[in-house]
């Protein structure tokens, strides 16, 4: 991928479900961090669901006159897994050696939908069934990586998620941590009812004028005897700016357009009590998604002022701890 080396280690502090706020600075007075004890292991099911849109117009002759045809494309896809993390080794700063294995993958035919088909000057959302298929490709999966108190993740390959074609890599690089079983804490004490909201230095070329914001919150959960007390957290991030035209060099066909990222986690962790498996810190459940959108305004299209072409790609992930 042209732009994952460039965006990686800004992805990883920004968009790790809780951003930078888990990463950096010296930690807080009370702040959540992970017991890891080595030879510990858990088993989670993890879901994850793709969405692709596309919504605008392309000219249409019809003998003598020209009109604006609406186009639309819709496609969706859902694969499942088993993973099971096991804590190969804890060293004295806190962080732990993680071995995570997925197998027993199942894969939900792939729903589409189009009104118009055709190509529109590259606008068109591909279908990513291909990249879901390539990933799991029928075997068991084996990652490797570390994990420090604060559930921040590093040393993970690009094995750990779908590859998306999308540049910049935005999705597919939130995607390999928000596959994770785990959760990046942020740097306060989990206090329900606790908020906050922060702005973010961005840099994801090749989109300019980039401005990203991060915010969360602590919210109550439910009190379960075998998995002690939980608490659960609420994070969203968002990024604008504004992209070049996908356009050849010297075509005006598609001017320069805008984009936007938005991502969403609620992660129930452990924080009290006595659990009895995974210890203080440890993902019970979580639901997250994220979508990338671009949007194009194109003039020129006969009997229409101005046409908007929008393409869209989301992704739902749902992870579940089983006893």
């Amino acid at each position: 991928m042209k732009y994952a080396t460039a965006t990686f280690v800004l992805l990883a502090a920004l968009l790790c479900l809780t951003g930078a706020s888990a990463l950096g600075g010296q930690q807080a007075e009370g702040a959540l961090l992970r017991t890891f004890k080595p030879g510990e292991v858990q088993r989670y099911r993890v879901e994850l669901t793709i969405h692709t849109e596309f919504d605008g117009h392309r000219a249409k002759r019809v003998g003598e006159q020209t009109y604006a045809e609406p186009v639309s494309r819709t496609s969706s896809g859902t694969i499942s897994w088993r993973a099971t993390r096991t804590i190969l080794r804890a060293e004295s700063d806190g962080t732990a050696y993680i071995e995570e294995t997925l197998d027993e993958f199942s894969q939900v035919p792939y729903n589409r939908r189009s009104v118009s088909a055709g190509v529109v000057v590259a606008l068109i959302v591909d279908d990513f069934s291909l990249a879901l298929s390539e990933w799991i490709e029928g075997r068991t999966l084996s990652l490797r990586y570390l994990e420090a108190a604060n559930g921040r993740i590093s040393a993970l390959g690009s094995e750990g998620a779908p590859v998306l074609d999308e540049a910049p890599a935005v999705l597919t690089l939130w995607l390999r941590r928000a596959l994770r079983p785990s959760v990046a804490q942020p740097n306060r004490a989990p206090r329900e009812g606790e908020r906050w909201s922060e702005p973010r230095a961005v840099r994801l070329p090749p989109w300019t004028d980039v401005q990203g914001t991060e915010s969360g919150e602590w919210l109550a959960g439910p009190s379960q005897d075998s998995l002690g007390r939980l608490i659960n957290l609420h994070t969203v991030q968002q990024i604008s700016g504004s992209i070049p035209s996908p356009a050849k060099e010297g075509s005006a066909e598609v001017p320069p357009g805008s984009a936007r990222f938005h991502a969403e986690s609620l992660s129930a962790v452990v924080h009290a009590g006595a659990p009895a498996h995974g210890g203080y810190g440890s993902l019970v459940s979580a639901t997250r998604s994220a979508s990338r959108e671009v949007t194009h305004v194109v003039p020129g299209i006969p009997n229409m002022k101005e046409a908007l072409f929008r393409a869209r790609i989301s992704v739902e992930v749902r992870i579940q701890l089983l006893e």
